[in-house]
């Protein structure tokens, strides 16, 4: 974790605190962190199935939660972690397994109590249909998440029980999909993949496609 610092010759970040995220240490590996929106926590996931929730100001441990294969031969054993995600209430934490677990939205009020012992109560919701999930995103009036798996981007309504609104298959030259983002207004959304990156509105309705190479030079 680094502190930004704005003096004129500093050094621009400064280390503040290093966290051992994989208790497997060398053989484990962080795939996604994030900070909840006020800044008193951060999650990290691994490569071992488990995300864990710690607080900024000490990095003291609050709460975990757990993926598990749920089928085939690898059934019941830790599923990787490609990506978690902080509501902008702070009332979900939503996480990405890179089995056939799929994305799970957690609750967050049983685990930020420092008083309680590491919870892993069932997930709020379960949003299926999904293989590898390697994005999510929350849009900033947090009435939709949306979800990256392969090249496959599905976005949900949270206010309608995390019912899925749309479906955006990218294109197929584009690869999977692996970094999305809400625009301030919550009403589009940017994604992409191995070289390419496009914009759709919330109905699905493509509005602009890119490589990164035209990106660079604005066009």
């Amino acid at each position: 974790m680094w502190r930004r610092r704005r003096l004129v010759g500093s050094v621009p970040l400064t280390l503040v605190r290093t966290t051992r995220v994989d208790p497997n240490g060398v053989s484990g590996a962080v795939d996604g962190v994030e900070f909840s929106k006020d800044g008193v926590f951060y999650a990290a996931g691994d490569n071992h199935g488990v995300v864990r929730i710690y607080r900024t100001d000490n990095g003291n441990i609050v709460g975990k939660v757990t993926h598990e294969y749920s089928g085939g031969s690898c059934a019941n054993s830790a599923a990787e972690i490609n990506a978690v995600a902080f509501s902008p209430d702070g009332q979900y934490l939503a996480t990405g397994d890179g089995g056939d677990g799929g994305a799970k939205v957690w609750r967050t009020d049983g685990y930020f109590d420092v008083n309680k012992p590491w919870q892993n109560d069932p997930p709020a919701h379960t949003l299926i249909g999904h293989t590898e999930v390697d994005g999510l995103d929350w849009s900033p009036d947090g009435k939709f998440i949306a979800i990256a798996s392969n090249a496959d981007v599905r976005v949900y309504d949270v206010q309608n029980g995390f019912a899925q609104i749309v479906r955006i298959l990218a294109e197929p030259s584009q690869g999977a999909v692996n970094s999305l983002d809400f625009s301030s207004d919550s009403a589009y959304l940017a994604y992409a993949g191995g070289c390419r990156a496009q914009a759709s509105n919330l109905s699905g309705s493509l509005l602009m496609t890119g490589t990164w190479d035209s990106v660079a030079v604005g066009k």
